[in-house]
């Protein structure tokens, strides 16, 4: 993965973007072709399009201090890599994250 810079989503999020993310987006593609097939799910629950990130902040910035922080990461520059060997899909049960499919790559 190669990272650069940084970016928002809205008032609520800042995040590292992600660069040449084109194997995530198919990744999630075929992901969906095959929760699809195997599991129900509500409409809420699967997503067409996605942006792949790395969120830094969100539910644990509150909303008055977002201004002063992305003033402070929009200038910023950083870059960075990582090798990903595996990863995790996570469900949000309404309180937390779970953990619902680990990945692994050879």
């Amino acid at each position: 993965m190669e990272l650069k810079d940084f970016g928002r989503f809205g008032q609520k999020v800042i995040f590292i973007n992600i660069e040449d993310h084109k194997e995530l987006i198919n990744l999630h593609k075929d992901l969906q072709a095959i929760l699809h097939k195997n599991f129900s799910f509500k409409k809420h629950e699967t997503f067409s399009k996605i942006h792949p990130h790395i969120s830094l902040a969100s539910r644990d910035l509150h909303y008055k201090e977002f201004p002063k922080a992305w003033a402070d990461f929009k200038t910023r520059k950083f870059t960075d890599s990582f090798s990903v060997k595996n990863f995790s899909l996570l469900k949000h049960n309404g309180k937390v994250w779970e953990n619902c499919i680990d990945i692994y790559f050879n």
